[in-house]
């Protein structure tokens, strides 16, 4: 029944049963991005505490009467009759089922588990004969000893935990057993201080406490107690006495001349009645908190900066950079918590303007700025703070993407997150203006090789996957990733295991202080023009002296060798490396379009300090096949020829233009003809623009041919682009250009352009000779 009820309710299972259980299983690795709080399980906080949750839930949670019961009919489950044993089977397959339903899903609180119970208690009682309930006073028995165990816990029911297992003591070990109850208390105790509505409390369980308590909650947490008056823990209420102390310095030391700057809102805001003006200014950006500082500043001899822990990294950061603008530091003191730092204000200071934000994405969303740390060594996470604020009301909520990627280009690490307030809602739900710091933690794999890394954040669409593009502040298109900055990846303090690495293809090839330890081989098919990507895994059995290098080969069946690049054998020298030490090499092979089709072999070889080969003979890897691309070389006819060459990449030969009149609405039929010079850097995407006479774009086609992108492009090899470029519905009558290009999609920057004479043409683009007349819309 339970089944068919299931059925018939989520109609998701009438179409892809598989599917939505796969998907309900695989919900919970996704809970943390989904802004969802972590739930206390077997002593730690999870956000997948896993299938052991409910069975442990049920024994704690459990009355030792319906335990007793269940093993009862358990040991008398033969001597039941039919239709009894039937009945309390079926009441405790359905508590099971539910169980088992309910912990495939993504959030897993003891609550979940209630309905499981009323069918086990039946169970429990079905379990005792007939005889039982014929007795007087017997049937009471149950009843009783159920009041029994309950009676301790009248007060605060929700924090029973079965008395069998050893009760409260040992049930809190492994879940948590209250849900707030005991924080209403304390919320409407707290609620009768004076002023109680400007207080701000950290709590534990900021859910149950926030609702009933007048003024502000924070969690209980490092980053959040300096912000707070009270502490609320388990054993009582705590009051912040570093406030006090703070206030108490700045008053013996400010004069009433003073500004008093506070990176954080903390309770020293309230606390704080001295000489000297005090505040702590809340604003999304350095241009504007920049122009609010110099106005705070005039006329005054000094600037005390007080930076709290509890200070967003990048508040911390811009407040610190705009006060050493204009003043210079003098002294410093920890009290309490807090540094306070003392800055006399410079008679004059050159005037900067910071830039408002690294880049609008959708018109929508501002990246406002980003907060890293300068290094970090595996094991430790890699923490990031970004600053979002929306332009308007986003339309849809975002996902952001942040990505530590080496000097090679390739990706070392990533991470996910739906971009949420405070308060966890989406960007579909923010207000025009609002802004929020998210902290995003990367895991760097445990053999990345030190050295500088750069982080950068990329959005898009949360409901269709679409990525967006940037512009910068001064509105020029910046790419789908913002470049926030380089980090240092530093030398661990110990080497990671071999388990640790994860090896796909272990190995074991001495060259000299080195050790090959494993693979992750390149892909076995590859076109022409493409890049065969290999990682290798090495280790120093002793500490190198030099440098050393590796050659790879790709060596057909006759053994002649179509290809070979030399490379460092790793982006940290070698000479550098301790004993012991393990890191990552990635390395990079172009298949040039000049290397013809067939199978080959991978090889490789070290090669020391001089550039002598280690191994007598190289060391095959393993096996490609290269496939043929199509490719043409021959220019068909132009109906108008042009000479533009586009970089070191391909030149502009001509163009066809079926029309030179439109409408709004309709499209232009173009044809382009280019003679690729060689395989260009980038896979650069093609951009064709219809420039109206207020110079603005009125229509625009971005391409990029993946049968045939840049990089794969021979000598010689022609090209032909058949557009359809649209003329926007409010494009104003008059005549119009057509502009071509070509830029990087991800970074933003265009390939330069020069005409037959060489001459680099502005804006890197190249203006086709022909006019296009656009008249009114048609009636």
């Amino acid at each position: 029944m339970f089944l068919l009820t299931l059925l018939a309710l989520y109609p998701a299972l009438w179409a892809d049963p598989l599917g939505v259980v796969q998907a309900l299983a695989s919900f919970g690795e996704h809970h943390i991005e989904m802004a969802q709080r972590p739930i206390f399980f077997l002593g730690q906080m999870t956000y997948h505490p896993g299938p052991t949750f409910y069975p442990l839930v049920l024994l704690v949670r459990i009355s030792p009467v319906v335990l007793v019961g269940l093993l009862i009919g358990l040991v008398r489950l033969r001597r039941l009759s039919p239709a009894r044993r039937l009945l309390l089977v079926t009441l405790v397959a359905f508590a099971i089922f539910f169980g088992a339903v309910v912990s495939i899903a993504a959030k897993q609180h003891d609550r979940y588990l209630l309905p499981a119970f009323p069918p086990l208690a039946l169970a429990a009682a079905l379990s005792l004969p007939y005889s039982f309930y014929q007795r007087r006073f017997k049937p009471f028995i149950p009843v009783v000893l159920q009041l029994a165990f309950l009676l301790p816990f009248v007060a605060h029911p929700l924090t029973y935990a079965n008395p069998l297992l050893g009760g409260p003591w040992v049930g809190g070990q492994v879940i948590s057993l209250e849900w707030g109850e005991r924080m209403g208390m304390v919320a409407r105790q707290l609620n009768g201080l004076p002023q109680s509505a400007q207080l701000t409390a950290a709590a534990a369980n900021v859910p149950s406490f926030a609702a009933l308590f007048a003024g502000h909650t924070v969690p209980l947490d490092d980053a959040h107690t300096p912000l707070a008056d009270l502490v609320v823990q388990s054993t009582g209420v705590l009051s912040n006495t570093a406030p006090l102390q703070q206030a108490t310095f700045l008053a013996a030391h400010a004069s009433p001349d003073a500004l008093i700057l506070l990176d954080a809102a903390t309770p020293l805001l309230r606390h704080y009645d001295g000489p000297g003006e005090l505040a702590s200014p809340a604003l999304p950006d350095e241009a504007a908190l920049a122009a609010w500082l110099a106005e705070q500043a005039a006329g005054r001899d000094a600037i005390w900066l007080v930076s709290s822990p509890a200070a967003s990294p990048i508040t911390a950061a811009q407040l610190r950079r705009q006060v050493e603008c204009i003043a210079t530091p003098v002294s410093t003191a920890t009290v309490a918590s807090a540094t306070i730092t003392r800055f006399d204000i410079r008679p004059s200071s050159p005037v900067t303007t910071p830039s408002p934000y690294r880049a609008l994405f959708g018109g929508r969303l501002l990246l406002v700025d980003g907060a890293l740390p300068p290094a970090v060594a595996w094991p430790d996470p890699l923490r990031v703070t970004i600053r979002w604020q929306a332009l308007g009301v986003p339309p849809t909520a975002y996902r952001s993407v942040l990505t530590l990627r080496g000097g090679e280009g390739s990706e070392w690490a990533s991470g996910d997150q739906l971009v949420v307030n405070d308060v966890t809602f989406p960007t579909s739900a923010w207000a025009p203006g609002e802004w929020a710091d998210m902290v995003y933690t990367l895991t760097p794999p445990p053999p990345i090789p030190p050295g500088e890394y750069a982080l950068e954040a990329s959005l898009y669409d949360a409901a269709s996957g679409a990525g967006l593009g940037g512009a910068g502040p001064d509105g020029a298109f910046c790419g789908t990733r913002v470049v926030l900055g380089t980090v240092t990846i530093a030398m661990p303090a110990a080497p990671p295991s071999l388990a640790d690495l994860g090896l796909v293809e272990p190995l074991a090839l001495s060259a000299g202080p080195l050790t090959l330890l494993g693979l992750e081989p390149p892909a076995a098919q590859l076109l022409s023009g493409d890049r065969l990507l290999l990682a290798a895994f090495w280790q120093a059995d002793t500490a190198p002296e030099e440098d050393y290098r590796v050659r790879l080969r790709l060596v057909d069946g006759t053994g002649v060798v179509g290809l070979e690049r030399t490379l460092d054998l790793s982006p940290f020298p070698t000479s550098r490396w301790r004993a012991g030490d393990r890191f990552e090499s990635r390395y990079g092979l172009h298949l040039s379009p000049e290397l013809g089709p067939g199978s080959y072999r991978l090889t490789l070889n070290v090669l020391d300090g001089t550039g002598v080969a280690i191994w007598r003979a190289d060391e095959e890897l393993t096996a490609v096949e290269v496939l043929p691309r199509e490719r043409s070389f021959e220019l068909p006819q132009i109906p108008h020829s042009l000479d533009f060459s586009f970089g070191e990449a391909a030149r502009l030969r001509g163009y066809g233009l079926e029309r030179a009149e439109a409408v709004p609405g309709e499209s232009l039929h173009l044809t382009l003809v280019w003679q690729a010079m060689g395989p260009a850097d980038r896979d650069y995407t093609l951009f064709v623009h219809l420039l109206g006479p207020d110079g603005i774009v009125h229509g625009q086609i971005d391409r990029l041919d993946y049968s045939a992108p840049p990089t794969s492009w021979a000598v010689g090899q022609v090209l032909v682009d058949e557009i359809d470029l649209p003329v926007a519905a409010d494009a104003p009558p008059g005549s119009y250009r057509i502009a071509v290009g070509f830029y990087d999609a991800a970074y933003g920057d265009r390939l330069s352009v020069t005409d037959e004479a060489g001459t680099p043409l502005p804006d890197d683009r190249a203006l086709l000779p022909a006019v296009v007349t656009v008249t009114g819309a048609t009636p």
